[in-house]
């Protein structure tokens, strides 16, 4: 590289690293800044509905296209953050951290939100639809696969156009969060929950697991239950168990590795996750689905949720 290369790059490199630092120190605003847009963006989307077919399907077009560009590039550097070791997973931790670069990590897949989240997003989507029907839609108890809501409204007289709200909801809701099969509706005035009983949380159940002597410290065994994958860790003897899905993008964990410091670690994309609680080491506020265990009469006993 000649001299004179040499000097526009060091230019090049100060000027960004002012750069940086402006942005550091306007982070407020930079907030507020992605909070507005994030709102132009929810109004352009509103008024696509006032365009003619054809145009809407060119916007819809274009606006598909663009979510599926950036979507394949944060996954690209995602994954190539984690090819660079400790240094790009901690890298990974610092930009999970920032609200605005997490919102996008999560539209995109890269961080899977829970159920609960899930439902309240969904019902906040079409918060619009409903704020203009002069319907409100409150989330009474969530306790998988069933969700519970309250519907306020004037309904009048008419009970079938609360039945297919409800059904309107539940088709929603379903096809957003596939942990939910039954959205049930609750009396409106009825304020007391205690009363009714089938809103009860279901007692867990305790069932046999795997055999204890087919358990290898500082290993992962997966095995089913029901219908019900799960995989059991074990570290220094003391045993955990989780739900065979990676809370990354859902991946099986069957030939996940278990490190001597605890760390088990996803094959497709080497997320980590702390063997026995099964929080996610990788990206913070992340974690496996984990259930109780206990051990009886040599075998490992899972209560299931």
């Amino acid at each position: 590289m000649r001299f004179k290369e040499i000097q526009l790059l060091s230019v090049t490199l100060v000027e960004m690293e002012v750069a940086v630092v402006q942005e550091v120190s306007s982070a407020d605003e930079s907030l507020a800044d992605f909070e507005r847009r994030a709102k132009e963006l929810d109004d352009a989307l509103e008024g696509l509905d006032n365009l003619d077919e054809r145009s809407k399907k060119s916007a819809y077009a274009i606006k598909d296209s663009l979510e599926s560009y950036y979507i394949m590039a944060v996954k690209r550097a995602v994954e190539i953050l984690l090819g660079q070791g400790d240094l790009g997973l901690t890298t990974l931790r610092t930009l999970s951290s920032d609200p605005i670069v997490r919102a996008l990590f999560t539209s995109a897949g890269v961080i899977q939100t829970g159920p609960t989240e899930r439902v309240f997003k969904t019902l906040a989507s079409v918060k619009p639809y409903l704020d203009s029907a002069g319907v409100s839609v409150e989330v009474v108890n969530i306790n998988l696969p069933e969700v519970l809501v309250r519907l306020r409204g004037n309904f009048g007289s008419c009970s079938s156009s609360k039945e297919q709200l409800l059904e309107e909801i539940q088709e929603i809701i379903i096809s957003n969060v596939g942990e939910v099969s039954k959205v049930r509706a609750i009396d409106d005035n009825d304020p007391d929950l205690l009363k009714l009983s089938p809103t009860r949380r279901k007692i867990p159940q305790w069932e046999i697991g795997p055999a204890l002597e087919d358990i290898v410290d500082y290993g992962v065994l997966p095995f089913t239950i029901g219908e019900e994958r799960l995989i059991l860790t074990s570290v220094a003897g003391e045993l955990s168990c989780f739900r065979n899905r990676c809370a990354h993008l859902g991946m099986e964990l069957d030939r996940a590795t278990l490190d001597v410091d605890g760390t088990l670690v996803c094959p497709w994309h080497r997320f980590c996750f702390d063997a026995i609680s099964g929080e996610c080491l990788t990206i913070p506020g992340v974690e496996l689905e984990k259930f109780s265990v206990r051990v009886e009469d040599g075998s490992v006993m899972v209560k299931l949720k």
